[in-house]
């Protein structure tokens, strides 16, 4: 863009809420984690050793998900600033706000794996579960963008020679925006990860 890079306010803001929902997912991330720790070091232990056997009787598998979801709430209030006690649907809405999963689920997740449930085996849910917050999260930090605006996008992005702006939608241009983001740049890779080829601008086009 000219005059020193003139960067209109809709994608100003949309970098701030990027970045903001960026850190609630890793912030998000890391609250499961140690949920998940924090069961494990009380439950599981045994002489200095963690024995995920345990995890195959019913009534350590409640303790295991109570302690992990104590933690979400926790952290849940803390994040919305919620200081009153709950009942136990409050807790659930709250808890599925801020992580992605409820208790309900949680319990399904453990009584389903039993003594497989290992750290493995969670950071394959954890990253699932995360993902989809990450995907709600970006969207609605994007939410304010529309289909008028993706002509300036893709000039913002540095893509006005390789894109057929008139091509692309506002989904489109707000996944390139967010790879800009990330990167400074939107690689050739980010381009054609997110855009299909026939949206691209032909060689022989842009030599014209």
């Amino acid at each position: 863009m000219s005059k020193k890079e003139e960067v209109p306010d809709y994608i100003s803001k949309h970098k701030k809420l990027y970045h903001h929902a960026k850190k609630l997912t890793d912030t998000i991330g890391q609250a499961h984690t140690e949920a998940y720790t924090a069961a494990v070091n009380k439950h599981l232990l045994d002489g200095g050793e963690v024995d995920f056997d345990k995890l195959d009787d019913s009534k350590i598998q409640e303790l295991f998900v109570k302690t992990m979801s104590d933690m979400y709430i926790n952290k849940a209030k803390a994040h919305f600033k919620v200081s009153k006690d709950l009942d136990d649907l409050e807790k659930e809405i709250l808890m599925q706000a801020y992580t992605g999963t409820t208790q309900q689920q949680l319990k399904q997740t453990v009584s389903r794996y039993g003594k497989r449930f290992t750290h493995q085996v969670f950071d394959s849910v954890k990253a699932q579960i995360t993902k989809n917050v990450g995907e709600r999260l970006y969207g609605s930090a994007g939410a304010h963008l529309s289909d008028e605006h993706v002509k300036d996008i893709v000039k913002h992005v540095g893509l006005e020679d390789k894109v057929d702006a008139g091509k692309v939608n506002v989904d489109e241009a707000r996944e390139l925006l967010a790879a800009f983001h990330e990167e400074g740049v939107v690689s050739d890779s980010a381009l054609r990860e997110n855009l299909p080829s026939y949206k691209l601008k032909k060689k022989q086009e842009k030599k014209k």
